[in-house]
């Protein structure tokens, strides 16, 4: 169909939510590694060199990697850029994840969404020219002609892909959660 004016903002809606779910999921994936948890598949999880207490202790070892200089309390905005996936694999190896391994495995499968789709959430949150030429930059990755407005990338379909690009990069995502909650 078409692009409207409706589409176009329903495409900047899912772009910041998604990126928004990867974020909070990759927080709450690392403080509920200090609870024990078991995986999807019934094996336990463990926190080898965490001595804390909770919650705060395990945040506290987050700043210490991804940001050192700011010293508590720490407000939730201050907390390191969950979104980026080399924060959620150190902060798993400083915690001493039993499944790190698993971690590093699910986030190395064949997906740009992680490093791109914060791109796009940059263009929808700024909407300029520059933000816009860093998506357009991207398009060809996907074998997608980069002259067009980032709505209309995020709709066409990667060659390979049954799907629109947004749709195949949430798909990437949930496979990579499936995994990592294995």
């Amino acid at each position: 169909g078409s692009v409207t004016p409706h589409s176009r903002m329903t495409h900047a809606v899912v772009t910041l939510e998604t990126l928004n779910a990867w974020a909070n999921f990759s927080r709450s994936y690392f403080l509920s590694c200090v609870l024990k948890p078991y995986g999807t598949k019934g094996g336990r999880i463990t926190a080898t060199r965490f001595t804390g207490a909770g919650f705060a202790d395990a945040i506290a070892i987050a700043m210490s990697r991804h940001k050192p200089r700011l010293r508590p309390p720490w407000k939730r905005r201050d907390e390191p850029t969950w979104y980026d996936v080399n924060v959620l694999v150190k902060s798993c190896e400083d915690l001493g994840c039993s499944n790190l391994l698993h971690i590093q495995a699910a986030l190395s499968m064949p997906t740009k969404v992680f490093e791109h789709l914060p791109v796009f959430r940059n263009f929808f949150g700024h909407r300029n020219d520059s933000t816009a030429a860093k998506t357009r930059v991207l398009a060809p990755y996907y074998n997608i002609p980069g002259f067009q407005h980032p709505t209309d990338i995020l709709r066409a379909r990667p060659v390979g892909r049954p799907f629109p690009l947004l749709v195949s990069w949430i798909d990437d995502m949930s496979n990579v959660v499936d995994f990592i909650c294995e």
